[in-house]
């Protein structure tokens, strides 16, 4: 025997808007949790993949001006020691190959 079942759902969507223009909001600043559009966000990290990079409003860029350089200056720092360990790694193992 077949029988015929009627179901309504309800469904829940959250749809958020702008803090800054309340337009729709499509991303979220990766410090302070704003909701942002694509036209607020100052600025937005590529990350050379499929999804979105970190975004930052204008607000949180303007204040990590000095912290943005001093991170790259140790990024660089720990390049560099990195490289260093390789290197010495690389000529242990020829040492003791001999």
């Amino acid at each position: 025997m077949k029988t015929t079942e009627s179901k309504t759902e309800i469904i829940v969507r959250y749809v958020y808007y702008c803090d800054i223009c309340n337009k729709l909001a499509k991303t979220k600043c990766c410090k302070c949790g704003m909701d942002l559009c694509n036209k607020c966000v100052e600025k937005e990290i590529d990350t050379g993949g499929d999804y979105r990079g970190d975004c930052y409003c204008k607000t949180c860029w303007d204040l990590g001006k000095q912290y943005r350089i001093s991170i790259s200056i140790l990024e660089d720092q720990i390049e560099l020691l990195s490289d260093e360990y390789s290197e010495i790694c690389k000529n242990e193992r020829m040492t003791n190959k001999k």
